[in-house]
């Protein structure tokens, strides 16, 4: 914007120090301001659209202003320099029928600022009384231009221009017949500006900008449907959304919205259940968070969702709680070991002692025999029960009591490869 300023500033500055200087390479220039900048390319499209609308809408102006020094050229006596004037407006935009015709009442010569008024005003007239009103308009306006005291022309311009409501309001019912309701829409904006006041005007503007916004919207819940029958139901909700925005009035639209949005709200709610029972409590979350979009009752969506947070925090201290259970459980448990570790090996030393004071030594008692049979039957029970280590103090002492007894021998063996990783 602050570019379209500065190009306008430009545009007066030049007028009064070089009044034939051609303007066009600065205006069409301002389509390359700031669309680098730009990623989306609908973003990029709306941005061209707008920069040709304001090149369009500065280039008229432009030409406008260098047109009216034309014509204080031309009623000055400079006919050459109207005529350089008029011939560089034509060089910017070749269908400026007023720039035609100052070029050529202009002229060269003794040709020079001559123009036949009667002939141009019996072919203004000619073209008002063939219905073609603007036309005529336009040629009037020149020549009242040309001849600001001809006051024939002066007298017609007016009548003229009074009759361009009615000219534009036949133009936008023949458009609007035709089924071309935007240049009718057009039309009528035009016919407004001649009677802002006229009810029916505004009326029939009212009717047809109702019946556009009515068919975009129809347009809208089609597409709606239309990608709703494939699945797609959260891109159909959006689309119904704009068709809201485009008429919030609409009673059908909006009937459908609400279903729609209830239906998706359902089902992130289903899917938020589901996870909860599997107790995918993250994954719940998710899913009523989706659901809360949605939601017709909000403040119902985020009691779930602050239930679910409080279920994952006191199922998180019960497992912390078991976890340290079992760490204490398992602390007394090594300990009560450590303890029948050390009362094995007392009644170890124990029995060495009493061997060594047994005279007859390598003579074993009956009574040590039956005794170590006995360790060797608890040992092969903690064997059995997986506990190894109770195992081996067992076999041990049946092993000091009974060196010959190859029953444990094989079981401590046995013990061994276990503990050592064999099989």
């Amino acid at each position: 914007m602050k570019f379209i300023i500065f190009l306008i500033t430009i545009a007066h500055i030049s007028l009064f120090s070089q009044k034939t200087r051609d303007e066009s390479p600065a205006i069409l220039s301002l389509g390359n301001v700031g669309l680098e900048k730009l990623n989306d390319v609908e973003e990029k499209k709306k941005f061209l659209d707008t920069v040709y609308v304001e090149k369009q809408r500065i280039q008229d102006y432009v030409l406008k202003r260098i047109l009216d020094n034309a014509y204080e050229l031309y009623n000055s006596g400079d006919y050459d320099g109207a005529a350089q004037v008029a011939k560089k407006v034509l060089s910017i935009d070749p269908n400026s029928e007023e720039a035609k015709i100052i070029a050529n009442a202009s002229g060269s010569g003794k040709a020079a600022g001559r123009i036949s008024y009667d002939e141009q005003l019996q072919k203004s007239l000619s073209l008002y009384q063939k219905g073609e009103v603007l036309e005529a308009y336009k040629l009037m306006g020149v020549l009242s231009k040309l001849s600001p005291n001809n006051v024939k022309a002066r007298y017609w311009y007016k009548k003229m221009e009074a009759d361009l409501k009615d000219y534009y309001i036949t133009k936008a019912q023949e458009a609007y017949n035709a089924n071309d309701k935007k240049t009718a829409l057009t039309m009528y904006y035009k016919a407004v500006e001649y009677a802002p006041k006229d009810d029916t005007i505004l009326a029939n503007i009212t009717q047809i900008e109702n019946e556009m916004r009515q068919e975009k919207v129809n347009q809208k819940l089609k597409e709606a449907l239309d990608v709703y029958a494939s699945g797609k139901l959260e891109e159909s909700y959006n689309i119904l959304k704009e068709a809201i925005n485009i008429n919030p009035a609409d009673e059908k639209t909006n009937k459908l919205y609400n279903e729609l949005r209830a239906e998706i709200e359902n089902k992130y709610v289903a899917e938020g259940d589901s996870f909860y029972k599997k107790k995918q409590y993250s994954m719940s979350i998710k899913s009523f968070t989706k659901a809360l979009v949605y939601a017709e009752n909000p403040a119902k969506i985020e009691r779930v969702i602050n239930n679910i947070k409080k279920k994952m925090k006191d199922e998180e201290e019960l497992k912390k709680k078991k976890e340290e259970e079992r760490k204490r459980k398992e602390e007394e448990r090594k300990k009560q070991q450590e303890e029948e570790e050390k009362k094995a090996k007392e009644q170890g030393k124990q029995s060495d002692s009493s061997a060594k004071d047994d005279k007859s030594k390598s003579i074993i008692t009956e009574q040590n025999k039956k005794a170590a049979q006995e360790h060797w039957v608890n040992g092969v029970k903690y064997l059995q029960s997986g506990d190894y280590q109770k195992a081996k103090e067992e076999l041990s002492i049946a092993k000091k009591l009974d060196p010959t007894n190859s029953d444990v021998d094989a079981a401590l063996k046995r013990i061994d490869q276990i503990l050592g990783g064999g099989q």
